[in-house]
C-alpha cells in the first residue's frame, strides 16, 4: 500500500508559480503577460487605520449631551490636522478651539465623545521576484512565473524580503556570528546553518541585512524572530539542527544572485514558506501542480527524528512490513548516510527531497 509522504522540494531549475495576494480586496495593476521586477507594485489596497476617540465632554466640562452645541463640524465630513473641532463654551470661547489631532473622517459624535476614523494607508503588493504575469483577478490576486531554483523552508518569521544571497559560511552546520557581519552584509541575505546567539541578530539589524537563511534557532531566538526587522527563514526546525546539506548546496551555488523569500497565501491555496532564485533565460521544466511522489529506491530523504535528525541520505530499501522500534513496529526505509551507515526510519519520520542531490 501507499505511505503518506512528508516532502520538501529543492528544484535547482524548475518553472516556478508564484502566488502574490493582498490581503483585503483592492486593485490589481498588473497585467497578463507583463514582465515584472521584484520591486514592480502589482496591486494596491487601501487599509484602514482605525479610530481616534477624543474626550470632549471632559475637555469642555460640558454634560455629554451638551456637547453637539459647540460642533464646528458636521458627522461624515473630512477633517484635517489642526482643524477646529470644537468651541469652547461660555467664558472660555475666547480661549483656542478643540482641534483634530489628525487627517480623517469626523464619524460621529457619541456619548459626549467625538469618533475620528483616520485616513486609510496604502498598502502596495510588490512582485518580489523577476518574472511575468499569467494570470490575476480583478481586486486581489497575481499570479507571477519565472524560472529559477526553489527551496521550501519549514517556517518563517511573517515578513517577505529579496536581496543577494551571501554566505558567510563554509559548511552546512556553520555558526553565524555577530564577527561575520560587515559593510558587505548591507543588503543581503545571509545563508548559514544556524545562529546561537541574539548578538548576531542584532548586528544583523544593524547592518540592515534583507534576510536570514538558516537550518535553525534555539528557542529563545526563535521566539524573538518576528520582531525582528529583516525577515527569518528556517529550513529545519527549532534546536541545534543544521541545514540540510544538499539544500545548502544549493544556496551556495547562488551565492551572490538575487533571490526572494516568499511567504504563502492563506487559506487552502496556501503553501510552505520558500525561497526563489529567478534565473532569468534559463530553460526550465514546468513544476507539476502535485509534484508528490511515492517512496522508491533511489530517492533523497531527510531524517527528521532524533538520532539522526537532519542528516540526509539516499533510499536503499523499502520495509512496507517494518521493523520493530522502542515505540513499535512501523513500515519505513533503510537510508544509506553520507558516512557509510545505513539506517531504518520509520515512513513517518522521513522527508523527500525531490530534485535533491545526497
Amino acid at each position: 500500500m501507499p505511505y503518506p509522504t512528508s516532502l520538501t522540494l529543492v528544484k535547482p531549475l524548475a518553472r516556478l508559480r508564484c502566488e502574490r495576494w493582498l490581503p483585503v480586496p483592492g486593485e490589481v495593476v498588473a497585467q497578463v503577460g507583463q514582465a515584472v521586477t521584484a520591486v514592480q507594485v502589482v496591486a494596491r489596497a487601501p487599509i484602514a487605520r482605525g479610530f481616534l476617540i477624543l474626550r470632549a465632554s471632559e475637555a469642555l466640562r460640558v454634560p455629554p449631551a451638551d456637547v453637539g452645541r459647540y460642533l464646528l463640524v458636521e458627522e461624515g465630513v473630512a477633517v484635517r490636522r489642526g482643524q477646529p473641532l470644537l468651541r469652547r463654551p461660555g467664558l472660555l470661547g475666547s480661549q483656542r478651539p478643540l482641534a483634530s489631532p489628525i487627517d480623517g473622517l469626523f464619524h460621529q459624535l457619541r456619548h459626549g465623545r467625538l469618533i475620528l476614523q483616520r485616513m486609510p494607508d496604502t498598502l502596495e503588493l510588490r512582485a518580489m521576484v523577476q518574472g511575468w504575469v499569467t494570470n490575476v483577478t480583478a481586486d486581489q490576486w497575481v499570479t507571477i512565473e519565472t524560472d529559477g531554483a526553489l527551496i521550501q523552508a519549514v517556517w518563517s518569521s511573517g515578513k517577505e524580503g529579496f536581496g543577494r544571497l551571501l554566505t558567510p559560511v563554509t559548511a552546512p552546520d556553520g555558526v553565524l556570528t555577530a564577527a561575520h557581519l560587515g559593510p558587505e552584509s548591507r543588503g543581503a541575505i545571509l545563508v548559514a546553518g544556524r545562529v546561537d546567539e541574539m548578538a548576531a541578530l542584532r548586528k544583523a539589524e544593524e547592518s540592515s541585512v534583507r534576510g536570514l537563511i538558516v537550518g535553525s534557532l534555539p528557542p529563545e531566538l526563535f521566539a524573538a524572530a518576528p520582531g525582528l526587522a529583516f525577515p527569518v527563514v528556517l529550513t529545519e526546525g527549532v534546536g541545534p539542527l543544521p541545514m540540510a546539506e544538499p539544500l545548502f548546496r544549493v544556496l551556495l551555488e547562488h551565492q551572490g544572485e538575487e533571490a526572494s523569500l516568499l511567504n504563502p497565501p492563506p487559506g487552502p491555496m496556501g503553501g510552505r514558506p520558500s525561497i526563489v532564485i529567478p534565473r532569468p533565460g534559463a530553460t526550465a521544466a514546468v513544476l507539476p501542480e502535485d509534484d508528490r511522489p511515492q517512496w522508491a529506491i533511489g530517492q533523497v530523504a531527510r531524517i527528521l527524528q532524533p538520532p539522526h535528525a537532519g542528516q540526509v541520505g539516499r533510499v536503499v530499501q523499502l520495509l512496507p512490513r517494518g521493523r520493530m522500534t522502542a515505540a513499535g513496529r512501523w513500515p519505513g526505509a533503510e537510508v544509506a548516510l553520507a558516512d557509510g551507515q545505513r539506517v531504518f526510519v520509520p515512513y513517518l519520520n522521513l522527508d523527500l527531497l525531490p530534485g535533491a542531490e545526497a
